[in-house]
């Protein structure tokens, strides 16, 4: 009799972690999907003063990175580092330090300057294989204007810092 109820909790012990699966990662068959567009601060020197916002997202092809300074700032340069891999601080326009970090680099400068810009990189290029659910290593640095002329160096999410990204998610069934 105790062998019957063991084996009875057993069975649905292993339905529950079965069905907590399938409602985690998805249906069987179902495919990921890029992420809604997630927001980070855009912060100017070591007090992290808020000035605009980086905006990322994917389409599965491509992943966009979006500079919004705040109104009365401009942007005059916008540097890009992306990496499969986590890595350490890139100094803004050190292409070769990025690929040296296993990443990808874009950089712009502006004159006159920008209120709004997006850097797009083919996810091939990175290496991200969406299809597995990955997170991606960004640096995403600026050099903000303001009215005056005055430049600062900002970055998103964290001054002088990368950050994680997840490229997409499983949707529940």
């Amino acid at each position: 009799m105790k062998r019957k109820i063991v084996l009875g909790v057993l069975l649905v012990l292993a339905g529950v972690v079965s069905l907590g699966a399938l409602l985690m990662w998805g249906p069987v068959g179902s495919t990921p999907e890029a992420l809604a567009t997630q927001v980070y601060d855009l912060v100017q020197g070591d007090k992290e003063v808020v000035v605009g916002q980086v905006q990322v997202d994917n389409d599965g092809t491509y992943l966009n990175v979006r500079y919004q300074p705040d109104a009365g700032l401009c942007l005059r340069e916008v540097h890009v580092c992306v990496s499969d891999q986590s890595f350490e601080w890139v100094a803004p326009g050190s292409k070769k330090k990025c690929e040296d970090e296993g990443g990808v680099h874009r950089g712009f400068e502006f004159d006159p300057c920008e209120d709004d810009y997006i850097v797009t990189i083919p996810l091939a290029e990175i290496g991200a294989l969406v299809d597995l659910c990955p997170s991606i290593n960004i640096q995403a640095h600026a050099v903000v204007e303001n009215g005056c002329g005055e430049q600062e160096t900002a970055y998103a999410n964290e001054f002088k810092a990368s950050f994680e990204h997840f490229l997409c998610y499983c949707p529940a069934p």
